[in-house]
């Protein structure tokens, strides 16, 4: 089977690549390269009914002969409908779409992407995302969950030790941490709320990592019953290699698809306490990998945090399953294991093109 992959993480190029009797044809760009045997193609992702992209494709579509095109993200998908358009043969066209926002069926770039009968699957980040493009009048059938994946990330991870000695922690804190562009959505206020409520808990600290886009997170930071207890770090260009200084990962979201942050956290053994937001509560289900509070519930978080903070063998019991979930489900394998499935669904009853 050949497939035409536009816009995919190198990850996914090169775990596609290793599935067997697959072969790989990549349009990325920038430094996140496949490598080989996976084919790259040049490409520029620029608004989707530019010319030269559109060329690219259809140029790209001669040259690989694809049996499969997975484009990833509205601008590739845009390019590869325009793209196969008068081709003499149909060349099935599947998405990847990695947010819950609602698809507005009036919108006419909509129907040059997601809506566009020349898709004809979807492969969506959770079910959440599922969900939403259901919702918008996609056939169910097209609608494949194949969550996001790991790896490829291009860092080291710190050791515990090492990781809260770079971010001067003591060894005996009970260390909470937040990664995310702090926008409103990511519901920094509510993990910040929370820890006021937690105030009389010895030994604890918050460790938020990410650009602060919310006004409201630096005047609640320097609340005094915070005082002394939360490290605004700004943004981490490697944030992953510090994952292993947490206790707690908790990403108290509004609406979210699947945060890859979450799932680093999980690979690094790390719990999870997560709002039922989109699809956070699919990967940490509750009870079992870490825990799941109700969106916005400041009371239900705080509560939480006093749990984890009296138990640190259930701590160490969720991270090791949270760890092992990550591995099996998340994993760049697990996630093109999946994909291919749904390509050769596409593909089916008919003959790979020849060479």
């Amino acid at each position: 089977m050949r497939i035409l992959t536009i816009g995919a993480k190198s990850t996914i190029n090169n775990a596609l690549a290793a599935c067997g009797n697959v072969e790989v044809w990549s349009m990325s760009m920038g430094a996140d390269q496949p490598a080989e045997p996976v084919n790259c193609l040049p490409y520029k992702r620029k608004g989707k009914i530019h010319w030269e992209p559109i060329c690219q494709v259809r140029e790209a579509i001669r040259q690989a002969r694809p049996d499969v095109i997975h484009a990833f993200y509205p601008r590739p998908l845009a390019h590869a409908v325009l793209a196969t358009q008068s081709l003499g043969r149909r060349v099935p066209i599947v998405s990847f779409r990695g947010v819950t926002s609602q698809i507005k069926r009036w919108s006419p770039d909509q129907w040059i992407t997601y809506l566009s009968p020349r898709v004809t699957a979807h492969a969506c980040e959770s079910g959440a995302v599922r969900d939403s493009l259901v919702a918008a009048g996609v056939p169910s059938e097209r609608c494949h969950v194949v969550y996001n994946c790991l790896g490829g990330v291009g860092t080291v991870p710190l050791s515990r030790d090492l990781a809260r000695r770079e971010l001067d922690l003591a060894d005996d804190a009970l260390v909470v941490k937040m990664v995310a562009n702090m926008r409103p959505v990511k519901g920094a206020d509510v993990l910040l709320k929370a820890a006021m409520e937690c105030s009389d808990l010895p030994n604890i600290k918050f460790v938020l990592m990410g650009r602060v886009l919310d006004s409201k997170i630096e005047q609640l930071a320097s609340d005094p019953r915070l005082q002394g207890r939360v490290n605004l770090t700004g943004f981490q260009p490697r944030a992953a290699r510090l994952l292993a200084a947490a206790d707690v990962f908790v990403m108290p979201s509004r609406a979210e698809a699947l945060c890859v942050a979450v799932l680093e956290a999980m690979t690094a053994g790390v719990c999870p306490v997560v709002s039922d937001a989109g699809g956070l509560k699919e990967a940490v289900r509750a009870g079992q990998d870490g825990i799941v509070f109700p969106n916005g519930d400041v009371g239900a978080l705080a509560e939480v945090l006093r749990l984890l903070h009296a138990d640190r063998t259930l701590l160490a019991r969720y991270g090791a399953s949270a760890q092992d979930r990550a591995l099996r489900q998340f994993s760049s394998d697990a996630v093109a294991a999946r994909l291919l499935q749904i390509y050769q669904q596409m593909c089916g009853g008919r003959q790979p093109m020849a060479a």
